[in-house]
């Protein structure tokens, strides 16, 4: 379980590293407009790879959280419920920032979006608390 969170951990980490590029792509841009266009098409690449991430979490998580405990099932249902909503933000986000013409727009989108998924995934069923490898010991002195 502890290897499955490390990994889309990992993938968070990709995705904080591909918006840091698109947000000095955006300062870049808001000094030299014409770099907008580029500004533009790596927001739509992270976006577009965000979608992937979704995708990977769902395959990887859903098998683990199903077998955590009873709750399981509730947890996949509600991951991709949240997935959902996620898809129909990135999907709002594309068609908007293919109209934005503004540097400082386009990153304000962008940043309110991915800080705020990041965060509810990590702080959602990726918490350490749930997706752990413990050893769990069971009394058999009861029983």
């Amino acid at each position: 379980m502890g290897e499955v969170r490390d990994r889309v951990l990992a993938m968070h980490r990709e995705l904080r590293c591909e918006l840091a590029e698109v947000q000095r792509w955006a300062r870049g841009a808001a000094v030299a407009p014409a770099e907008v266009p580029e500004l533009r098409a790596r927001l739509r690449a992270l976006l577009l790879d965000f979608r992937v991430v979704l995708d990977a979490e769902e395959e990887l998580l859903a098998p683990v959280l199903l077998g955590l405990d009873d709750w399981g099932p509730l947890r996949v249902l509600e991951l991709h419920e949240q997935h959902e909503v996620q898809r129909g933000l990135v999907e709002s986000i594309l068609v908007r920032a293919a109209n934005m013409g503004s540097a400082h727009a386009l990153t304000v989108e962008t940043d309110r979006l991915m800080l705020g998924l990041f965060r509810q995934g990590e702080e959602g069923n990726l918490r350490e608390a749930l997706l752990h490898d413990d050893l769990v010991l069971v009394d058999q002195s009861s029983g």
